[in-house]
């Protein structure tokens, strides 16, 4: 009962947040107002408000996907096999509209980074993403 009165509680700041324009104060609180969306069951195209700014996305069923397995699941959390704690080059092949370099870049600061994403549309959506959280977008190359 008072791990629900709690949740409950936080989900009515979120909410309050938002209702004010307030952006997210982290990544839980991003993915709770990504939910609220009424468009994200219809799979369109649309934006979303995370801590580092705004997402653009073309699809609302897989950048749930996207944000569930690379945010929360960590998926591409770097588990040292060598002396370094952390990847010093990272090749991302597919890299959709962003989001897996956004966390790279993120987790992996100083790291080498290049994007290869295959569809126009979408690596132009990947550079402004990636600008849009302050970073630079020379990282992503049009090419399969």
């Amino acid at each position: 009962m008072k791990s629900f009165l709690k949740k409950t509680a936080v989900h009515l700041l979120w909410h309050g947040r938002l209702t004010f324009g307030l952006p997210p104060r982290n990544i839980h609180e991003a993915k709770f107002r990504l939910l609220a969306q009424p468009e994200l069951h219809s799979g369109a195209a649309g934006q979303a408000q995370f801590p580092w700014g705004m997402v653009e996305y073309t699809d609302s069923g897989a950048i749930r996907q996207q944000l569930d397995a690379i945010f929360f699941e960590k998926i591409y959390q770097f588990v040292g096999t060598t002396k370094s704690d952390r990847p010093l080059r990272i090749v991302d092949c597919g890299s959709n509209i962003g989001l897996s370099a956004l966390w790279f870049l993120q987790n992996y600061p100083g790291c080498e980074l290049t994007c290869y994403e295959a569809d126009s549309r979408l690596a132009k959506i990947a550079k402004a993403n990636i600008q849009r959280a302050g970073f630079s977008a020379d990282h992503v190359v049009n090419a399969a």
